[in-house]
């Protein structure tokens, strides 16, 4: 591998980090961190082809459901949205006792039913108001940061190849 591109590498895993931390920080500042499973299998990777390097950040599914929203129309009731909201509500209002949570699970099912997800009280429960599109957000709030390890990365890359070319005697 050329110095240039494990140079490359080294910097899109920085880069790809440095999108999960703020990928984590925007799901805080939207109250997306119920249980915490979400932030915990949150992971950064990056993969290197032949002659390419891609970096990903993978997310469990239904925080792309977290993102995008969901309409009304598409609100299905089912086992597993009521066993996903007691769940939720164990950890998000742990002062409604065991025997009543799967009513109000119920009853938040049905609102959003009626309204989508996010429903619209969902605003006033997110410290930043924003309650969907966190990976827009993250990634604008991560793209500054970003942008140095890239100039970074370019002002390497001519060192090393201005080297190469003295190197080379041209």
């Amino acid at each position: 591998m050329s110095d240039i591109f494990s140079k490359a590498k080294e910097a899109i895993e920085k880069a790809v980090v440095v999108l999960l931390e703020d990928v984590k920080e925007e799901w805080r500042q939207q109250n997306k961190v119920a249980s915490g499973k979400a932030m915990r299998s949150a992971k950064a990777q990056t993969i290197a082809g032949f002659d390419s390097v891609t970096g990903v950040i993978l997310v469990k599914k239904y925080m792309l459901y977290q993102d995008k929203g969901v309409k009304a129309s598409r609100v299905k009731i089912g086992r597993g949205l009521i066993t996903g909201l007691t769940r939720w509500i164990r950890y998000k209002m742990p002062s409604v006792p065991a025997k009543k949570r799967k009513h109000v699970a119920w009853a938040i099912a049905k609102t959003m039913q009626r309204e989508g997800m996010p429903t619209k009280n969902a605003r006033r429960y997110s410290p930043s108001g924003r309650v969907l599109n966190w990976s827009s957000h993250a990634l604008g709030s991560a793209e500054p940061k970003i942008d140095v390890i890239v100039e970074e990365l370019l002002s390497q890359g001519i060192d090393i190849e201005i080297l190469n070319i003295i190197k080379s005697g041209a």
